[in-house]
């Protein structure tokens, strides 16, 4: 009877004994918690860092949104009489369409850059070619917008006293020169409405198989050079002188 009770008190201990947890399942939990912690606040962090970089974008769009506005803004008022269109003739340009009067590209140049003296306190000249250029239609239409962009960058950008827009006539092609005796700058570091009217003058010129050098340092002006081709082949159209 004796061994019995013993038994029986000894199954009951077994019994009222409580389970253990398995050593280190607490703290293989807590380390699980931490790591969950610690990736969210990175995801957190990673997702500020993007909304930041997509705010900084989105100001500088709006900059160069606003620079864009003025810089066409300024490239409008420098036409002679509002706007300027291609005629079979040449370049016309008037107050109203109905005035429009035919222009040779000398022509309009001289009063596109005596249109930019009268606006800014930049003394303008324009130099025409020794002997006259045939040039077609659309090449006109090319170097007339390209010197509009060339004046309007220099005064927004150049701080310059004198500019000169200059046309020669080579044996095989046209050549453009815009020069001004400003504060100059790095060609390959530009940015906004600078880049923005230089990029547009780029692309007019490469649209008719032209080249474009920008010849710029600080203190030293500016000096760009635009050759065009006087042979299109998919241009049609007379030329113009």
């Amino acid at each position: 009877m004796a061994s019995e009770s013993k038994r029986d008190q000894v199954g009951v201990s077994q019994q009222e004994e409580p389970k253990k947890e398995p050593s280190g399942a607490g703290s293989q939990d807590n380390s699980m918690a931490r790591e969950d912690t610690t990736r969210l606040l990175h995801q957190l962090h990673v997702h500020q860092v993007q909304l930041e970089m997509q705010n900084e974008e989105l100001r500088q769009a709006q900059e160069t949104l606003a620079e864009a506005c003025e810089h066409y803004t300024q490239l409008y008022d420098l036409s002679p009489a509002g706007y300027v269109t291609l005629s079979p003739e040449g370049i016309s340009h008037g107050l109203h369409p109905e005035q429009t009067v035919n222009l040779t590209l000398n022509d309009a140049l001289r009063a596109c850059v005596a249109s930019f003296t009268e606006q800014t306190s930049i003394s303008g000249t324009f130099y025409e070619p020794l002997q006259p250029v045939p040039v077609l239609p659309a090449i006109s239409t090319c170097l007339y917008r390209v010197v509009q962009e060339g004046l309007t960058n220099i005064r927004l950008h150049a701080k310059a006293k004198r500019a000169n827009v200059t046309l020669n006539g080579l044996p095989d092609a046209i050549e453009l020169l815009i020069k001004d005796d400003g504060q100059g700058f790095v060609p390959e570091a530009v940015s906004g409405s600078h880049h923005l009217g230089l990029t547009s003058m780029r692309e007019r010129v490469e649209q008719l198989n032209g080249t474009m050098v920008i010849n710029s340092r600080p203190e030293w002006g500016t000096t760009i050079v635009i050759q065009i081709p006087l042979f299109q082949a998919d241009q049609a159209g007379p030329p113009t002188i």
